[in-house]
């Protein structure tokens, strides 16, 4: 009866070591184990990975563990720093994670929600900041960023005079619609007050 017991954990325990693989993989045994030679570089730790054969994992716990123009994601991995234009933040599994570089600042794309993604953008003062064709928008809430000339977050940033686009000539009103700026006419403008 203990016998049988045993057996029955032993399947018990393979079956929930095996639910950890990704993939529908197998884990599988093996004779050495794979962090014996400690492969990963300085700083770095070392986690086998049984996960369909005798593979390692380098996990880090800070970004000065990580290569030079690298970051510390939350699953212990290193990533590549996002460059301008890329994507970054946002509130997604721990493997999807994206840092902008030191240089550069997370804007958002959406405005007022915070959990969704955002991109990698030059932060500025003023346009002359910005690279030609560029303006600064102060629409960003956390810093002002460099945007092309048409783009937007919102209608504010097309009606900033420092953003150059085609606008058509016509009574409407200004629209920020997929983040480029444009006009919808025959729509009523907004009425401004002459206090």
């Amino acid at each position: 009866m203990t016998r049988t017991l045993i057996v029955i954990a032993f399947f018990a325990l393979v079956a929930i070591a095996s639910a950890t693989c990704p993939n529908g993989e197998n884990e599988v045994n093996c004779l050495v184990d794979p962090c014996m030679s400690n492969p990963c570089h300085e700083g770095l730790i070392c986690q086998a990975n049984y996960c369909g054969g005798c593979f390692f994992d380098c996990l880090c716990t800070s970004d000065e563990q990580c290569k030079s123009f690298e970051f510390c994601r939350g699953d212990g991995q290193c990533a590549k720093l996002s460059v301008e234009g890329e994507q970054c933040g946002g509130h997604v599994i721990a493997s999807a994670q994206t840092q902008c570089s030191s240089e550069l600042v997370c804007a958002a794309t959406i405005p007022g929600v915070v959990d969704l993604p955002g991109v990698c953008a030059k932060p500025c003062t003023t346009s002359a900041d910005c690279p030609s064709e560029y303006y600064c928008s102060a629409t960003n809430k956390d810093q002002p960023i460099c945007r092309s000339f048409g783009s937007c977050l919102t209608t504010d940033d097309c009606d900033n005079a420092e953003n150059f686009w085609m606008r058509i000539e016509c009574l409407g009103s200004t629209t920020c619609i997929n983040n480029k700026c444009g006009v919808k006419c025959g729509a009523n403008p907004p009425l401004v007050s002459s206090a």
